[in-house]
């Protein structure tokens, strides 16, 4: 989130998508660690959208999931296998 010039609790769909895809092209991992890694941050925004100390209206990482292609396939990855 550095690099995006955005704080790391401030993801976008977007960014949540860029993640997905730097990990899927850029790192030599397999579907499944994929998904390992990018679960690892959706959980950190889902605790923090049912939290009220934090103002998250929306989950960037199912609106991601929702419309992205490779965000898509980790979600359905993490999902298949818990």
């Amino acid at each position: 989130m550095q690099s995006r010039e955005r704080h790391h609790a401030l993801c976008t769909p977007a960014d949540a998508d860029a993640y997905a895809q730097k990990l899927i092209e850029e790192f030599d991992v397999t579907l499944e660690t994929a998904a390992r890694y990018w679960g690892d941050v959706e959980k950190f925004y889902r605790w923090m959208f049912h939290h009220t100390d934090y103002p998250h209206r929306y989950h960037p990482f199912v609106m991601a999931a929702a419309a992205y292609e490779p965000s898509r396939a980790l979600w359905e990855e993490k999902v298949t296998r818990g």
